[in-house]
């Protein structure tokens, strides 16, 4: 709706490139997705694969002021180079070689977190990726290089190793979803932006970083269990639930919209469930 979308202005928004069966987007799939999304500032892409390093770059060049988040994936942990060669490739191609819409370059999305990699891999990559960014020809990229993390992750790693993630990074960057957490005390949408708070607040004392961006946080909106596998202290899956949240994680970052990235844009129905996800994997997007 339009009340919805001229709501959307500052804050961020992710998106991936596939469809609903998993399979590549073609650019005028891609621009389409993006002309909805038009209202938001930053979009947040995760990889380099299915050419979003060109087709994303080249939609988001129709939408003047709009900025991109670009991303190494997991995967493309293990050839940092090749990855950031595509990166370099598709601002030098789409974006007439200027960084300016590119907001910030992530390595790794939650990597440490799912057993992708480790803590001292991860920070390896991370100052790999920079170093090849601060070298692109024929522009050089000099805005944020950071890794993406569950804040868990970060800060409460045993022996403390963690903090290296938001150290090595140019501003602290994790993802928070307080759909996940299990304490029942977040259990409706409207409760989402008081969970992220708190969590935002850990990160800031926690890292010491002078800029610290939530990028992803959301509330998924159906699920594929019956409503009735869900106990009274569980989060659940609802239209009204998403909408809440919504409503309360950008009245959290009212002041600052542009430190928190909405997920996600659409339904990821490629995406398989897993233990804790409540059926409801698929069915995140705001704009389903």
């Amino acid at each position: 709706t339009a009340a919805a979308s001229s709501a959307a202005a500052g804050y961020g928004m992710s998106y991936n490139p596939y469809t609903s069966d998993g399979q590549c987007k073609l650019q005028d799939e891609v621009n389409s997705d993006i002309d909805i999304l038009s209202d938001y500032t930053t979009i947040r892409i995760y990889g380099t694969d299915c050419n979003q390093t060109k087709t994303v770059p080249h939609a988001v060049a129709q939408h003047p002021g709009m900025k991109l988040m670009m991303g190494l994936s997991n995967s493309d942990l293990s050839d940092v180079s090749s990855a950031v060669d595509l990166i370099i490739a598709g601002v030098n191609a789409e974006l007439n070689s200027s960084w300016d819409r590119i907001d910030t370059v992530t390595v790794g999305n939650e990597a440490v977190t799912g057993g992708a990699a480790s803590v001292s891999d991860v920070v390896s990559a991370l100052n790999s990726a920079r170093t090849k960014l601060r070298n692109a020809k024929p522009n050089a990229y000099t805005g944020p290089v950071v890794t993406v993390e569950q804040v868990g992750a970060i800060l409460d790693s045993a022996d403390g190793s963690g903090l290296q993630l938001c150290q090595n990074s140019d501003y602290t960057a994790a993802n928070c979803h307080a759909f996940f957490d299990t304490s029942g005390d977040y259990t409706t949408g409207t409760r989402a932006g008081d969970f992220v708070g708190m969590q935002y607040e850990r990160l800031v004392k926690g890292c010491g970083k002078e800029r610290t961006v939530i990028t992803e946080s959301g509330w998924p909106w159906n699920t594929e269990w019956p409503l009735t596998d869900f106990a009274d202290t569980d989060p659940i899956p609802s239209t009204e639930n998403q909408e809440e949240a919504m409503k309360s994680l950008k009245k959290l970052f009212k002041s600052n919209p542009q430190d928190v990235v909405l997920f996600s844009a659409f339904d990821d129905a490629w995406k398989p469930n897993f233990d804790g996800s409540k059926g409801a994997e698929g069915y995140w997007g705001v704009h389903h």
